[in-house]
């Protein structure tokens, strides 16, 4: 009696197919991880886009009401004074005639360095703290350094009444962002650049 020859792979064919398909599996695996890798390049960009748009509408809203007096002396309102090199702004505006007034009329912007990361910082203090160099306790941060670390942050005043905010802000692996912006106060408050 004659045997069959029996169909099927041989161990050859059947190692070949196993490598063939190993290597298939890896090439989706290396597109799998660089599609997840800059998703969550992309995402982190977003935020770090996000919390940039977010400070300086925050900076560039609260200085077109810098001057604003209500019923009060327009004296006490009407100045921007520029500080620090151009790494801090003050001003002040009396609160909306459908807002409590709560004493903190008095505002700033500024840029804290610390461990090399550097975040946006903003004030409302009574009068009498009013000043760049007021205690760390009385500024709230505006930017979190761990979305992003700001570079730079400055303000320089251009022609008669408007101010200029630029604004720098990068995280590891990202490119910088950077936000710039012209403000005119509505109320026309004096403005004043003062150096360290």
């Amino acid at each position: 009696m004659r045997m069959k020859r029996q169909g099927g792979l041989n161990l050859i064919e059947l190692m070949v197919g196993l490598a063939i398909g190993l290597v298939l599996l890896l090439a989706a695996t290396e597109l799998l991880v660089q599609l997840t890798g800059q998703q969550g390049r992309d995402r982190r960009a977003a935020a770090l886009r996000a919390m940039g748009d977010a400070a300086m509408s925050t900076m560039a809203m609260d200085l077109r009401r810098a001057g604003y007096a209500g019923s009060g002396d327009a004296a006490d309102f009407g100045q921007i004074r520029i500080g620090d090199d151009g790494h801090c702004v003050l001003f002040a505006y009396a609160a909306p005639p459908d807002e409590a007034d709560d004493g903190r009329l008095w505002r700033g912007f500024r840029l804290k360095t610390e461990n090399g990361v550097g975040r946006v910082q903003s004030l409302a203090v009574p009068r009498e703290r009013w000043r760049c160099d007021a205690p760390d306790a009385d500024w709230q941060d505006l930017t979190l350094p761990k979305a992003g670390s700001v570079d730079a942050l400055t303000f320089h005043r251009v022609g008669q009444g408007g101010v200029d905010i630029r604004l720098l802000i990068r995280a590891d692996g990202l490119p910088a962002a950077l936000f710039e912006a012209t403000v005119s106060p509505r109320n026309r408050p004096a403005i004043s650049e003062e150096s360290k």
